[in-house]
């Protein structure tokens, strides 16, 4: 179990979460190292959605402070979020592990 949460994340790539600053983001990647401090890409009505900040939790000392469900946001933060087209898993291994 700690191995899938370190994979996944506590909060999975595709999570839409809101930030102790209040604004509305979606979990892009996980930091293994600190698994609360995902790279968020930031709902911003005043950016194009191709120029969507992504942020570094621990570089700008924000927080989660919850998860949305994606059905709950209104239509114009789901299209410009859009979970299910901007999300993919990769894995990456530290060392060899002998199951390859």
């Amino acid at each position: 179990l700690k191995l899938l949460v370190k994979v996944v994340g506590v909060y999975p790539p595709g999570s839409i979460v809101r930030l102790s600053n209040d604004q509305i983001g979606m979990v892009l990647s996980v930091n293994t190292n600190r698994l609360l401090y995902p790279n968020i890409l930031i709902y911003d009505a005043e950016v194009p959605r191709a120029e969507a900040p992504i942020i570094d939790l621990e570089q700008l000392e924000l927080t989660i402070t919850g998860v949305i469900k994606p059905d709950k946001l209104p239509e114009r933060v789901y299209e410009y979020l859009n979970p299910r087209s901007r999300i993919s898993y990769y894995f990456e291994s530290t060392k060899d592990n002998g199951y390859l």
